[in-house]
């Protein structure tokens, strides 16, 4: 689809209420654009779902090289 196409899309489905909890947030805008910035969303070694940390619980982490956090993603609320 294309950074650019996801982005645009994004609001539109935010608009017309398909993501409506936390989980439909992560799958559908979060994963959604790591995959578009080169992430494999596949290798939980690089995106690393429910990932604790000494403040409390990540929604993601993004780790390169694998293994290595370099930051955290946490939805607002959670």
């Amino acid at each position: 689809m294309g950074l650019e196409a996801t982005l645009s899309d994004i609001p539109v489905k935010l608009h017309q209420g398909k993501f409506p909890n936390e989980q439909s947030i992560s799958q559908g805008i979060v994963l959604r654009v790591l995959q578009e910035l080169g992430w494999d969303i596949y290798d939980r070694a690089a995106v690393w779902p429910e990932y604790q940390t000494v403040e409390g619980r990540a929604d993601f982490a993004l780790c390169h090289p694998p293994t290595e956090v370099t930051c955290y993603i946490r939805l607002s609320g959670s």
